[in-house]
């Protein structure tokens, strides 16, 4: 019975994931990357600083919003070696880019 269930929770996450893709229309599609764009992974597995430059953590995940949109950072703060570690979500306007 336990297997039967898992099994068609994976159905049921994948018959909802197949719902949410839809193939883009042709003026959807950009011709260049636009200026000043930034990827995830420039910001993933950052190091986070206060602002006495003190590292408090590292950036563990990136939260969207439906429309595309950034939230938060979840930023693993704490803990020795990843030992004690805690998550905690920082709102994105709250953070900045430094060289």
């Amino acid at each position: 019975m336990k297997k039967f269930l898992i099994a068609a929770g994976v159905g049921a996450l994948i018959a909802s994931s197949a719902a949410i893709v839809q193939p883009l229309a042709d003026s959807a599609l950009l011709s260049s990357v636009p200026s000043g764009s930034l990827t995830v992974t420039d910001w993933y597995k950052q190091t986070v600083y206060d602002p006495n430059n003190n590292s408090i953590g590292e950036v563990m995940d990136v939260l969207v919003s439906r429309d595309g949109t950034i939230n938060a950072l979840i930023v693993g703060v704490g803990g020795f070696l990843g030992a004690g570690e805690k998550d905690v979500a920082v709102a994105f306007n709250a953070v900045k880019q430094t060289v």
